[in-house]
C-alpha cells in the first residue's frame, strides 16, 4: 500500500516538473523543431525525459530518508543520470554514435556491477537445462541493457508511443513483483509507474490536446530502456526469480522484435543495421492511414496481449522452451508480415481499387537534390505512392525525393511527402511514399476517396511556395 502514495507522489512531482519546464526549455531553445520528416508542426520542449528521470531521482531519496531498509537504489541513479546527461547534449547538439554509445555501455556497467543485475542464464529456455552464460554474462547482461535503451528510443517516434508502451511494461512487472512478495520492488516500480503516467499526460494526444506538448527526447527513451532492463534482469534472476528470463521478452515483447525487425530488413538490403529509416511498426501503420491515436492505441494494445501472454505462461506453469519457440515464432510472422507491408505498401485491396483510376490528376511538386523544383502532373496517385510523367527529368532508381502534391479544392495547400523512385520506364517514374506527416496522409486519402467531380478534374498548374 506504501508504493501506491510513493506512485502517486511520483506522479504529482513529474507532472509539476513538466508543466514547470515547458516554458523555460521553449525561451532557452531546448526544444525539438518540425522538420520534412516529422510529425509536428511547432517547436516542441523536450524536457519530459529529465522531466522523469528527476522525478525518479527525488521520489527514490524521499523513499529512503523515510524507510532506509528500501531497496539501495544508487547504482540506477547514477545510471540514469549518466543517461540523462548524455541524453540531453543528444538532443542539444546532436552527438555522433560514439559517445552516446559508449554511455550506454558504461551506463549497462554500473547496473551490473555496482547495481548487482546482472544476466547469470536464461532458464530452462531449451528444455530441463538451465543454459547459464557463464564468461558471457557480463557481456550479454551489457548487451541487453544497451539493447533495452536503443528499443525503446526506436519506439518512440510518435506522439504518446514509448511512454504508453512503458507503462504496460512497467505495470506488468509491478505484477511479477507483487506476486512474488518483493515488496521494495513493487515500490519502486510503481514510483516509475508514476514518473511516467506524469509525463504521458503531456504527451499523448488525449485530454483535449491535438498534438504533444512535451517530448521526452533520446533522455526519456533511454531512462526508460534502462530502467526497464534493469528489473527485466533482476527479476529473471538468482534462486529466489520472480519471473523466467522468457517472461521478461514476453513483457518487452514490441519493442524488442520491432527493433530486431527492422534491423535485418536493414541488413537484407544491403545497408547498415543501425542506418535510419522509416520501417518502423508505427511507419507502416500510419502509412496505412492510422491515426496517431490508434496507432498508439495499437501499439499498446498488442503489448498489453503479449505481456498478459508471457504471465499467464508464467503462472499457469507453461515450460519455458514452450513459452520460447512460441515467442519466436511470433517474431518470426511478425518479422514476415511487417516486410511485406513495408516493401509492397499498395498491395492492398483498398489501394488495389484506387490504383485502377487513370484519370486522377493532381499537381505536383517535385523537389531535386539541386534544390532545383519541378512543376509536374501525377497521371495516378494513390495511398501507396504517385506515378508522374516525367520523361525530362533524369533520376535514378532509389533514389530519394520530396514531394508536393497540391489540394484542387484548396489553392494554397500542399502536402508533402518523402518517396523513393520504385519504376522506371518510357512514360514516366513511379514514386512509392515512405513517409509523410499524418495529417498530409488523412489529407491525401481525403483526396483519394473524394466522391466530387472537383477532384477528378485536371486543374491549371500553380505555383506556390510551400510552408515550412
Amino acid at each position: 500500500m506504501q508504493g501506491i502514495y510513493y506512485g502517486v507522489f511520483a506522479f504529482l512531482l513529474t507532472v509539476a516538473l513538466v508543466y514547470g519546464a515547458m516554458p523555460l526549455a521553449v525561451r532557452y531553445g531546448f526544444v525539438d523543431s518540425p522538420g520534412a520528416h516529422k510529425y509536428h508542426r511547432k517547436e516542441t520542449p523536450l524536457v519530459g525525459g529529465i522531466a522523469m528521470f528527476l522525478g525518479l531521482a527525488f521520489t527514490s531519496l524521499f523513499m529512503q530518508f523515510l524507510n532506509p531498509s528500501l531497496i539501495d537504489v544508487a547504482a540506477m541513479l547514477y545510471a540514469t543520470a549518466l543517461i540523462a546527461i548524455i541524453g540531453s547534449l543528444d538532443d542539444l547538439y546532436g552527438l555522433r554514435v560514439a559517445p552516446r554509445l559508449g554511455a550506454q555501455i558504461l551506463a549497462g556497467m554500473i547496473m551490473a556491477f555496482w547495481g548487482g543485475a546482472t544476466l547469470l542464464d536464461l532458464g530452462h529456455v531449451f528444455g530441463a537445462q538451465i543454459v547459464s552464460l557463464g564468461m558471457w554474462a557480463i557481456p550479454l547482461t551489457i548487451f541487453c541493457y544497451v539493447g533495452a535503451m536503443n528499443a525503446m528510443n526506436m519506439v518512440d517516434g510518435i506522439d504518446g508511443s514509448a511512454g504508453g508502451i512503458a507503462l504496460i511494461s512497467l505495470s506488468m512487472l509491478s505484477i511479477v513483483a507483487a506476486q512474488a512478495g518483493l515488496h521494495m520492488d513493487l515500490a519502486l516500480l510503481l514510483v516509475l509507474v508514476g514518473v511516467v503516467a506524469g509525463f504521458w499526460i503531456f504527451n499523448v494526444r488525449l485530454f483535449g490536446q491535438q498534438h504533444a506538448r512535451v517530448f521526452m527526447g533520446d533522455t526519456g527513451s533511454m531512462f526508460l530502456g534502462l530502467a526497464i532492463a534493469w528489473f527485466l534482469i533482476s527479476l529473471s534472476q538468482g534462486e529466489q526469480r520472480a519471473m523466467t528470463p522468457v517472461t521478461a521478452l514476453w513483457i518487452f515483447a514490441l519493442p524488442l522484435v520491432d527493433t530486431i525487425s527492422v534491423m535485418l530488413r536493414r541488413v537484407f538490403k544491403r545497408q547498415s543495421p543501425f542506418s535510419a529509416d522509416h520501417g518502423h511498426f508505427h511507419h507502416i501503420l500510419s502509412r496505412a492511414g492510422f491515426s496517431v491515436n490508434k496507432t498508439v492505441a495499437l501499439m499498446m494494445g498488442i503489448q498489453a496481449l503479449m505481456g498478459g501472454i508471457g504471465l499467464m505462461g508464467l503462472y499457469a506453469g507453461v515450460a519455458e522452451a514452450v513459452m520460447f519457440y512460441v515467442f519466436f515464432g511470433i517474431s518470426i510472422v511478425y518479422l514476415i508480415v511487417t516486410t511485406y507491408m513495408w516493401s509492397s505498401p499498395a498491395r492492398t485491396g483498398m489501394e488495389q481499387r484506387i490504383n485502377k483510376r487513370k484519370d486522377f490528376v493532381l499537381n505536383v511538386k517535385l523537389y531535386l537534390a539541386n534544390h532545383e523544383v519541378k512543376y509536374l502532373k501525377s497521371q495516378d496517385v494513390s495511398l501507396g505512392g504517385v506515378f508522374i510523367n516525367m520523361a525530362e527529368i533524369k533520376v535514378r532508381l532509389g533514389s530519394k525525393v520530396e514531394l508536393a502534391i497540391q489540394d484542387p479544392g484548396n489553392t494554397g495547400q500542399e502536402y508533402r511527402f518523402t518517396a523513393r523512385t520504385v519504376r522506371i520506364t518510357d512514360n514516366g517514374v513511379a514514386f512509392a511514399f515512405e513517409y509523410c506527416n499524418a495529417d498530409n496522409f488523412r489529407a491525401l486519402q481525403k483526396l483519394v476517396f473524394e466522391k466530387t467531380t472537383n477532384y477528378r478534374k485536371d486543374p491549371e498548374v500553380t505555383r506556390h511556395a510551400l510552408t515550412s
